[in-house]
């Protein structure tokens, strides 16, 4: 059983369904206007649908067909992979017929009724196998769209002229060596996409479609292009990819509203300066030519693409481009990357330089920081941690500055921790990444004045998250005479680094701590009259210790009893220490401790 009907109106979709789930009594969906029906795993056969008398618009995808059966009427029709050897004689009363959409059958030709559709606006006949378009497809007066592209079409019938209406034309992927059309066809042709078959040239009578909008034609051979292109005063994506181009001639530079042009896969030697030519230029592909150098390019391109040339440096002109997002220099012969990426650092987000042959350095490309794709230069390993860095940086609104040192603590190399600066430290504690945080925290230990210790008089402040008791730790300092500072890390004398976050604090001159040294010390402090059962206060903290929720806190005390041995007034608190703890490796510990009391 697949996903269940969508029925919401006079709208049903069904998608996934086995034979059981389709409904059969369709009398109850005569209100219907809108059926699509996908992926049905029934069997061979669908339904009648003649009982759904106002149906309007039906899509069958990936149903196999041996028959149809429709309600008169329809005005859209999409049929895609269904398997179809022979149109369906159904399709003979459907007059209304508006749109008709076609793909991945096995149709070799029209239907000999297809003028049956007179108010036919939108055709596509994709993927069939058609080998042939018969002279009446001129009588079909409103069509406004034709599809007729990945066919096995050898040639076009001079009656498509006669399409007057006619807006876009795909033909592509077909086996067309010429196209017979008449002066003055197509005045309101917008698109043409003629692209991979085997023409040499385009006629002359294209010459007369002025509002053309979109002109694809690549991968024809057709060389240089025509003399008249520069009528085409409204053209916005020109493609003339695969063609043996070798020059661009002046007529192109009437065209002024471009904004995509693909010129790959030609043999252009170089390119005329396009600054000012093409104000309105945002995408530029100039893959696979023999282009040495690039001239000055319109400031607002948005995507450039000049792969597979003779490059041996990334371009000025390239780097001088603030709105580029896009930049593929892949396979010239580029040996490093720039000393300064100028203005591509502002907006770049995708840089490919794969198959060049020099070997850059992850760092090299940190400038970059907008990026969020690349490939080449580095091992695709890099890349991602090359992104996976800028991304965080982004997100933490790091100097740019910082970038480079902790790029190198962001892989794990310790060197970057060398770079920084006493500014840069609790921005480099705060990078949420705990192989940052471990390798500044110890290189900043070890860089930082170790003595005088604590003690008595002193103050300390604890910055970023600790596994201590803060309460209790408060308590035994307050009681050895240390002032803990919370407010302001720059008024204690001693700090203690703890884990991200920190707060704004550059150091002068104080002595940093870990937990453990502190504790540590603290302990130094309290041993000499830790243990004295007079001593009353201390006997009190230790119970506190031992009876805490915190399993550090009761690993503490055990330790401090152990080295100082266990006073009589505390072995019930040991013992209910012991019996309360959960975790393994801890309670053995204790253990160890309760039964070496016992034995001495």
């Amino acid at each position: 059983m697949g996903d269940s009907p969508q029925h919401t109106g006079a709208v049903l979709r069904l998608s996934g369904l086995t034979h059981q789930a389709l409904p059969t009594d369709w009398h109850a969906h005569a209100g219907l206007t809108v059926l699509q029906i996908s992926d049905y795993a029934g069997g061979a056969y669908l339904p009648d649908l003649t009982p759904i008398a106002g149906l309007k618009k039906l899509t069958l995808v990936n149903i196999p067909l041996s028959g149809l059966l429709l309600p008169d009427g329809l005005e859209e029709l999409t049929l895609i992979g269904n398997g179809l050897r022979d149109w369906p004689e159904t399709l003979r009363k459907q007059h209304g017929l508006r749109l008709l959409r076609v793909e991945n059958q096995e149709l070799r030709q029209l239907p000999d009724y297809f003028d049956n559709w007179p108010g036919l606006a939108s055709l596509t006949i994709q993927s069939t196998g058609l080998v042939k378009l018969p002279a009446g497809i001129g009588r079909l007066k409103a069509l406004v769209r034709v599809d007729l592209s990945a066919n096995k079409l050898t040639r076009l019938p001079a009656a498509v002229s006669d399409l007057a209406r006619l807006e876009r034309l795909s033909i592509a992927g077909n086996r067309l060596k010429s196209l017979p059309l008449k002066a003055g066809c197509w005045p309101d042709l917008q698109y043409l996409d003629a692209g991979k078959n085997k023409l040499k040239a385009l006629p002359d009578e294209l010459a007369g479609c002025r509002r053309m909008r979109r002109l694809s034609a690549g991968n024809n051979g057709l060389g240089d292009l025509p003399g008249w292109i520069w009528q085409f005063g409204l053209l916005a994506v020109l493609d003339w990819s695969g063609n043996g181009l070798t020059r661009l001639g002046p007529g192109l530079f009437s065209c002024r509203q471009l904004e995509a042009l693909k010129l790959a896969n030609n043999a252009l030697p170089d390119l005329p300066d396009l600054k000012d030519a093409f104000p309105y230029l945002t995408r530029l592909d100039v893959t696979g030519n023999r282009l040495r150098d690039l001239p000055p390019l319109p400031g607002g391109l948005k995507g450039l693409d000049a792969g597979s040339n003779l490059l041996e440096k990334i371009p000025s002109t390239a780097l001088s481009l603030p709105k580029l997002e896009s930049l593929s220099l892949a396979r010239n012969q580029i040996q490093e990357p720039p000393a300064d990426w100028g203005d591509l650092s502002q907006n770049l987000r995708h840089f490919s330089g794969s198959g060049n042959p020099g070997k850059w350095t992850p760092e090299a490309l940190l400038p970059l920081r907008q990026l969020t794709a690349g490939a080449g230069g580095i091992r695709p390993g890099q890349w991602e941690k090359l992104l996976a860095f800028l991304e965080l940086a982004r997100l933490e609104r790091l100097p740019e500055r910082l970038y480079p040192n902790l790029y190198r603590l962001f892989s794990g190399n310790a060197s970057g921790a060398k770079g920084l600066l006493p500014g840069d430290w609790s921005a480099a504690l705060s990078f949420p990444v705990d192989r940052v945080h471990r390798l500044v925290r110890k290189a900043f230990l070890k860089a930082v004045p170790r003595k005088p210790a604590i003690g008595p008089g002193g103050s300390i402040c604890l910055l970023g998250h600790t596994w201590l008791d803060r309460d209790l730790l408060e308590k035994r300092l307050l009681r050895l005479g240390i002032a803990v500072e919370k407010s302001d890390p720059a008024q204690a004398g001693h700090i203690v680094l703890g884990r991200a976050p920190f707060p704004e604090f550059v150091p002068s001159g104080q002595v940093f701590l870990e937990e453990r040294e502190l504790i540590l010390r603290i302990c130094q402090l309290e041993k000499a009259t830790l243990y004295r059962e007079k001593d009353e206060r201390k006997l009190t903290l230790v119970r506190e210790m031992l009876l805490s929720p915190e399993p550090v806190n009761r690993e503490l005390a055990w330790r401090m009893l152990w080295e100082g041995g266990v006073p009589a007034v505390l072995l019930p608190a040991l013992k209910e220490s012991w019996e309360g703890c959960r975790e393994g490796a801890l309670r053995r510990k204790l253990e160890w401790v309760y039964n070496g009391w016992l034995k001495n």
